[in-house]
């Protein structure tokens, strides 16, 4: 990225030197976006996030159906109607929506949902389907046209990239209107100066950070470990990521009877950073709308943290966190 912060911060739009430079590095970033999701280059646009990506796509439709543990950028967008999946074609029969969408990976408990066969359903209704794969890229293999969604969305500081950088895939572009308008960058369908950088940024860990079995069986062997301590040394405790079904990276625990909110600032003075819930969400004192529709119990739901796993991470700082870990639970609960 540096290059592009330092020396050649043309403006990708002008004709100049500087300028040819930077769109040569932004359309060489869409080619390693589109190889590692297996898309063609012009299926793919450059975006702020997967939350700007979201409402782009459903700014175009008028009735969408989506899950009930959907990202807030979805599950709040007055076009949304939640739903239960498990009768899907029934559902769409009932209530003609022109889009239905549920996320490839839940954000705060890390479930892996068959979107695949959710986009067959739907597509036999002449309904098209989209995604919201934020939490998926790296964590499980992602193959576009294998999945045969109509649009995805991504997020870059999800795979290591910076924060402030999206992906929405569309199937079919030209089917689509800008929810910005201005000048003509990215097919004339999302308006504003091109974040240069961030962009190449995002590129590049689209090829570093793609989804590896090596990278994700250590991941599982962190997260095992942590599952097993948390089970044999901390009693009242709900595991709302179990490993079968649940991508390598995010473990979601609700301990009973203390507020996560506490026991997330205990932990933050020793260094050790959880969130109480989503990320995107942690700042909100109401239960996750997540565990409450998975049934978790109210004595349970205020005592939730999720742990996230990276590659850099190491055995050391899970056992470090085991043992802080049961020592503040503890001390919350006055043992």
């Amino acid at each position: 990225m540096f290059p592009y912060l330092k020396d050649n911060y043309g403006n990708a739009s002008s004709l100049h030197s500087l300028g040819r430079k930077s769109r040569q590095a932004i359309e060489h970033a869409r080619e390693q976006v589109a190889k590692s999701i297996n898309a063609e280059p012009n299926q793919i646009f450059f975006t702020s996030g997967s939350t700007e990506s979201n409402n782009w796509i459903i700014s175009n439709f008028n009735n969408v159906l989506c899950s009930k543990v959907e990202h807030h950028s979805i599950l709040n967008n007055p076009k949304c109607t939640p739903i239960a999946f498990d009768n899907l074609a029934n559902t769409i029969h009932k209530q003609r929506p022109d889009l239905v969408t549920h996320m490839q990976v839940n954000n705060e408990t890390g479930q892996i949902y068959n979107i695949k066969e959710m986009a067959e359903i739907c597509h036999k209704m002449k309904v098209p389907f989209y995604t919201d794969s934020t939490q998926a890229f790296g964590h499980i293999p992602i193959d576009v046209k294998d999945l045969n969604v109509d649009g995805m969305s991504l997020s870059g500081h999800k795979f290591h990239a910076p924060n402030g950088v999206g992906i929405l895939y569309l199937k079919e572009p030209d089917k689509y209107k800008p929810m910005l308008y201005g000048g003509g960058q990215e097919k004339h369908l999302r308006a504003g100066t091109e974040n240069v950088a961030g962009i190449v940024g995002m590129g590049k860990a689209c090829e570093l950070h793609n989804y590896n079995a090596e990278t994700d069986n250590y991941l599982l062997f962190l997260k095992a470990n942590l599952i097993a301590f948390i089970q044999n040394n901390i009693p009242d405790v709900m595991i709302n990521s179990p490993l079968e079904t649940t991508v390598s990276n995010i473990l979601n625990v609700s301990f009973k009877g203390i507020e996560g909110e506490s026991l997330m600032l205990m932990l933050n003075r020793a260094d050790i950073c959880v969130s109480s819930g989503s990320a995107c969400n942690s700042g909100s004192l109401e239960p996750s709308h997540v565990l409450k529709s998975m049934g978790v119990p109210d004595d349970y739901i205020y005592g939730t943290v999720r742990f996230s796993f990276s590659k850099f991470n190491t055995l050391d700082e899970i056992i470090e966190t085991e043992n802080v870990l049961k020592e503040t639970v503890e001390k919350l609960r006055g043992e």
